[in-house]
């Protein structure tokens, strides 16, 4: 994504357009609210029409998710990445808490339609409605670069190298409790990572 840091929008444009298509495709398979009671649906219906469509909508869907992240970071930056993505994970608990609630509501044919209708508003909202811009500093996505988890497993290496090496001269000593010194670099490695991915750094 680094080699194409101008094409985000086009990305998560292209995935949803792929996830309406796999939605609406698995949406008339099957019977339909809006058609009279016992009409057939608009598509033949086979089960492996229907598990290609769902397959092709988890894709499409892995697709623009990393993409949606990243645009949101952009765009309000220089709030910092973690309250972007925990804006994106509110506004998507709601939207399920609504679908939960719309189950027991609705009709059981009328959740795959208003499936299709939702991904369709979130592509016309983000092709009409989102101005791309890109407001981090290049500097700061390089920083954010060398924060990455294989500079920080190299980090983590060269730290064991030098343990191991004072151990040698040492004769082999560990920590109090016999746990080995580099347990504990491993724990604070792990602890570190879990901190920058859960709320990463501008």
């Amino acid at each position: 994504m680094d080699r194409y840091p101008r094409r985000l929008k086009l990305g998560i444009v292209f995935g949803l357009g792929i996830c309406v298509f796999a939605t609406a495709a698995f949406t008339l398979q099957l019977p339909c609210s809006l058609l009279p009671a016992g009409a057939a649906p608009p598509l033949p219906r086979s089960q492996a029409g229907l598990l290609l469509s769902l397959v092709v909508a988890g894709f499409a869907q892995g697709l623009t998710t990393p993409l949606v992240y990243e645009l949101a970071a952009e765009l309000l930056y220089p709030v910092k990445e973690g309250m972007s993505a925990g804006i994106l994970v509110l506004l998507l608990n709601a939207s399920c808490a609504l679908l939960i609630v719309g189950n027991d509501l609705l009709p059981p044919d009328a959740m795959n339609e208003i499936m299709t209708a939702t991904a369709a508003a979130c592509f016309i909202a983000v092709g009409l409605g989102v101005r791309e811009e890109y407001r981090r500093p290049v500097d700061a996505v390089a920083k954010r670069a060398s924060r990455s988890v294989p500079a920080q497993v190299a980090a983590r290496d060269a730290r064991h190298e030098a343990v191991a090496a004072g151990e040698e001269e040492a004769g082999g000593e560990t920590l109090s409790g016999g746990a080995p010194s580099g347990l504990t670099h491993d724990v604070s490695f792990v602890c570190q990572t879990v901190c920058q991915t859960v709320a990463p750094s501008s």
